[in-house]
C-alpha cells in the first residue's frame, strides 16, 4: 500500500493547482472531439451513399390518363454502373416516344438525361443522351415528375404510382377539354 500522504512531500503544491485547472481544458477538448465525431458521423448518410440515395426511385413507376388524350408514362429505373438507369415511355392516344434514361441522386431528387429509341440521327437519339432537363421527387409514396420549361425553370409534369404487380393502376380522371393538349 502506498499513502497519498507519502506522495503529498514529493509533489508540490504549485503542481498540483496545476494539474487541477487542466480538468476543465480537458473535459472541453473531449466535448469538442464527441462533437466532431457525432457531426461526422451524421454526414455520412444518404447523400455520401449513392446506392442509399437511389433507393428510394428504383422500380416500375405508371401514370395513365383514362379519359381526354388518354395521355401515359412508365418509368423503369433500375441501378446501374454509377447511376440509375432504365427506360422511358411517355405519350397520348396520338402520338408517343420511348427509350432509355440515365438519373443522377442529388439533394433528393433524380435528375435525369433522356435518350430516344428513333431513327436517324440527333442530339438526344439513343445512344446520345441530351441534358439534364427533369428530375423526380418522392412525395406521399408517388414519383413528381419536374421538367424544365425555358425561363420559368422547372414546373410539374406527372404523378407517377409504383406499379405492383397484382395492383390495378391508378387512372387520372381529371381530364382537360380534349380540344386542348395535354
Amino acid at each position: 500500500m502506498f499513502p497519498s500522504a507519502m506522495l503529498s512531500p514529493l509533489i508540490s503544491p504549485h503542481a498540483r493547482t496545476n494539474a487541477f485547472r487542466a480538468w476543465p481544458w480537458l473535459r472541453l477538448a473531449c466535448v469538442a472531439l464527441a462533437l466532431c465525431m457525432a457531426g461526422a458521423c451524421a454526414s455520412t448518410g444518404a447523400a455520401s451513399d449513392p446506392a442509399k440515395a437511389a433507393e428510394p426511385f428504383v422500380g416500375r413507376w405508371l401514370y395513365a390518363q383514362s379519359c381526354g388524350w388518354e395521355h401515359s408514362a412508365d418509368l423503369m429505373i433500375h441501378p446501374g454502373s454509377g447511376v440509375l438507369e432504365g427506360s422511358w415511355a411517355d405519350g397520348t392516344r396520338v402520338r408517343g416516344e420511348n427509350g432509355t434514361l440515365r438519373g443522377t441522386p442529388r439533394d433528393g431528387k433524380l435528375f435525369l438525361r433522356f435518350c430516344r429509341d428513333a431513327e436517324g440521327e440527333g442530339a438526344d437519339i439513343c445512344p446520345n443522351f441530351g441534358p439534364e432537363e427533369s428530375y423526380l421527387v418522392r412525395k406521399r409514396g408517388q414519383l413528381v415528375w419536374y421538367r424544365a420549361y425555358g425561363a420559368e425553370g422547372y414546373r410539374e409534369y406527372l404523378t407517377l404510382d409504383r406499379f405492383v404487380l397484382g395492383d390495378k393502376a391508378g387512372y387520372d380522371d381529371e381530364c382537360p377539354d380534349d380540344a386542348s393538349a395535354p
